[in-house]
């Protein structure tokens, strides 16, 4: 009598004729592997062709970023606390010459790839940041500062490269508490013109920043908005 009562209180949990139940037990992972790429690029041809949509990225774009970028006022402090102007006023004069052209192609200043990574994350779900620092063969940086940033689609980490046994999951290897410790990234973009090589390179976790929406716990990809 008490089991008949129990699940009687869940009438949620009974489908009937008019309404039938919807349900999810995947997990988060394996939800997003069977449908974030589909989804991801559904929002990419709304951005493309469809004016409404176009103005939710945008205004989202200017809400979060805001169309001179995110500003950033240095402060340093002296021992007493007060702040070193003199520092303060260098430190944002090599921030100013090191915005005009930060990332690897030297085609976008800061704002500009600012503004882009938050679209590609709003629309793809995520996006992908390798962090070029110090000395680098065949690669020269804009300033003496030597820090320069790469942005990677999502596609560019194969989200069905799945390899169990080294702890490599949706391109994301990560240790036994789901810490990504690295990231296999393709060398050329899979859509790009003709062929592309299906070999990807490592690139340790301290290198790369994943920016992504995700709704579930453990979830490694993102998930557009869309």
């Amino acid at each position: 009598f008490q089991r008949t009562q129990l699940f009687n209180a869940y009438e949620a949990a009974q489908p009937s004729r008019n309404r039938k139940a919807s349900i999810e037990a995947q997990s988060g992972n394996v939800a997003v592997e069977r449908a974030a790429v589909s989804i991801m690029r559904q929002a990419r041809a709304l951005d493309q062709n469809h004016d409404l949509a176009r103005g939710v990225l945008n205004s989202l774009v200017n809400r979060v970023v805001g169309a001179q970028g995110i500003g950033v006022e240095f402060m340093p402090k002296n021992v007493d606390g007060s702040i070193n102007l003199d520092l303060a006023k260098e430190l944002s004069a090599k921030f100013a010459a090191w915005s005009k052209a930060p990332e690897v192609t030297k085609q976008m200043s800061r704002a500009r790839a600012e503004r882009l990574l938050c679209r590609s994350m709003l629309r793809d779900g995520e996006v992908f940041i390798k962090h070029v620092l110090g000395s680098v063969s065949s690669y020269r940086h804009s300033t003496n500062t030597e820090y320069s940033f790469e942005m990677l689609e999502s596609d560019f980490v194969p989200m069905d490269m799945t390899q169990r046994d080294k702890r490599i999951f949706q391109g994301i290897e990560i240790n036994g508490w789901g810490q990504p410790i690295a990231y296999h990234v393709l060398k050329e973009h899979p859509g790009d013109y003709g062929w592309y090589s299906v070999d990807t390179k490592r690139v340790p976790s301290d290198r790369m920043s994943h920016a992504r929406l995700t709704d579930r716990i453990h979830q490694l990809r993102g998930v557009s908005i869309f």
